[in-house]
């Protein structure tokens, strides 16, 4: 299974992020697979396969990086506002997570991203 739009762009805001110190800030996302995805209503969880096109750190650090938000299918205060945390384990990326704030439910499609930044 492979990336959707959304998880792209979502990798793409991570290693764009210079607060981090990473190796690679480059990915070719045809090597990259999902190895699972769970919606959950108000969200989703992807789980990626481990593989070398992952490993953004020499060390082998774990965290989770949230610093990206997202408006789906609007504009502003029209669309549904979405967060996200993507998690580093043992410094590679093995899963990205999305949800909804408040009680909105997850859309069936997603027809519009506007991404941006969280100031944490």
């Amino acid at each position: 299974m492979c990336l959707n739009e959304l998880e792209e762009l979502l990798i793409q805001k991570f290693l764009e992020d210079d607060g981090i110190e990473i190796v690679r800030r480059k990915i070719d996302f045809n090597l990259v697979n999902v190895s699972d995805r769970e919606l959950t209503g108000v969200g989703f969880l992807t789980q990626l396969l481990s593989c070398d096109e992952l490993k953004i750190s020499a060390t082998t650090n774990s965290f989770k990086w949230g610093k990206c938000g997202a408006t789906l299918n609007g504009e502003g205060s029209m669309g549904i506002e979405t967060g996200y945390l993507i998690y580093i384990e043992k410094g590679y990326i093995d899963a990205i997570e999305g949800y909804t704030y408040g009680e909105e439910e997850w859309p069936e499609r997603i027809t519009r991203i506007e991404m941006y930044n969280l100031d944490l």
